[in-house]
């Protein structure tokens, strides 16, 4: 990479929006707003599910104990619009899930997961 290559992927980093200020930011906050007036507490993911859940504990503890429903909305390959419009949507969503069940919910739920989870596979 020349030095004004270098220098013109850096003033284009710098002068990207802010993720708030894309439109798919706010179309995913609008759907999380829609989600939430039906009565519905959603929480979007994507990239490849981990190895140890097999049955997936952590869907299951979200929905069964919390309400929520875990969404994959993609695998490993995801565009910049959808990262984008997902961001908005988990936003919106996690700010409603940290005040009804408190902060790191989502992390308390992921490691109750995980420690069921070698309860019952001890030899990994």
């Amino acid at each position: 990479m020349t030095a004004c290559s270098k220098l013109r992927y850096r003033v284009h980093e710098m002068l990207k929006p802010a993720p708030t200020a894309t439109a798919e930011y706010r179309a995913g906050k609008r759907e999380a707003e829609t989600d939430l007036s039906g009565g519905h507490l959603r929480y979007r993911i994507y990239g490849l599910g981990e190895t140890w859940n097999g049955p997936d504990l952590y869907a299951e503890h979200l929905r069964n104990d919390y309400g929520i429903e875990l969404v994959r909305v993609a695998g490993c390959v995801v565009t910049e619009e959808l990262e984008l419009q997902t961001k908005g949507y988990d936003d919106t969503m996690l700010a409603v899930i940290e005040t009804r069940y408190g902060k790191n919910l989502l992390e308390r739920a992921h490691d109750q997961a995980v420690d069921e989870w070698k309860q019952t596979h001890p030899s990994r």
